[in-house]
């Protein structure tokens, strides 16, 4: 674990690829809701110079800007967390056109969006209505909602037949959901028998799923850094895993 200021050199140009949503309008949308709060301007172009390659994490902006920042900025934007996406590609098998996911803790949408555009199928869900809503607005706004669908669901009762996913994916969100084995059982039923699991965690957040994935049904295909680090609103740099699963066989 190092500090942000030993990371300050590193450029940003490889969290900020245009490729993805986000970044350019939500850095204008930062600079507005941030001038709007009453941060100086001075100290917010200093801000967004030394952490620029940062962008994957607005949770730091509640430091300028209040708490309520994240779920405004994602309100107005409908864009963030582009280090999901890039978190993603580089898998040894990214996500293909055609292919049906589930994201399991969708939040805002951002990531399935982008996995809508590639040409998968998408459906995500989410504890929280807020989330859903934000996550349907940009779907429609992007012209995706055909291939991208988003439910509210408050438990461990999918609204899907049995193997009707190639996979289902879990982007940092298993480490915050209170019965992992439940939900680890849910999606074992509804993936195909040649489907996979994709679980995104930091190192924390790993260490908080390895037990339940142990002890349930699939075994870990694939376990890798992705990303070799990502900054959080405590200062300090934590790498991105990825741990592909797949159902056990008899």
């Amino acid at each position: 674990m190092v500090g942000i200021k030993d990371q300050n050199t590193r450029p940003a140009v490889g969290w900020m690829k245009e490729e993805y949503i986000g970044n350019e309008e939500v850095i204008a949308t930062i600079k507005k809701m941030a001038l709007e709060k009453g941060v100086k301007k001075e100290e917010l172009e200093a801000f967004l110079e030394k952490h620029a390659f940062q962008f994957g994490s607005l949770n730091l902006l509640r430091n300028l800007v209040g708490a309520d920042f994240q779920l405004k900025a994602a309100e107005n934007t409908y864009k963030y967390m582009p280090t999901k996406n890039l978190a993603l590609e580089m898998l040894d098998k990214p996500f293909e056109s055609g292919e049906k996911a589930l994201s399991i803790g969708c939040s805002t949408g951002v990531t399935e969006a982008n996995l809508a555009r590639k040409g998968c199928l998408v459906w995500g869900l989410d504890t929280k209505e807020k989330m859903i809503t934000i996550a349907s607005k940009l779907a429609e706004e992007m012209h995706l909602s055909e291939n991208c669908r988003f439910l509210v669901v408050d438990g461990y009762e999918y609204p899907f037949s049995d193997e009707f996913f190639d996979s289902v994916l879990y982007s940092h969100s298993l480490h915050e959901i209170e019965d992992k084995a439940a939900t680890l059982q849910e999606s074992f039923r509804v993936l195909k028998s040649q489907g996979r699991v994709i679980v995104l965690e930091d190192e924390t957040g790993k260490e908080g799923v390895m037990d339940a994935i142990t002890d349930s049904r699939f075994e870990i295909e694939e376990e890798k850094v992705v990303l070799p680090y990502k900054v959080f609103n405590h200062g300090m740099v934590t790498s991105v895993f990825a741990i592909v699963l797949e159902k056990k066989r008899p």
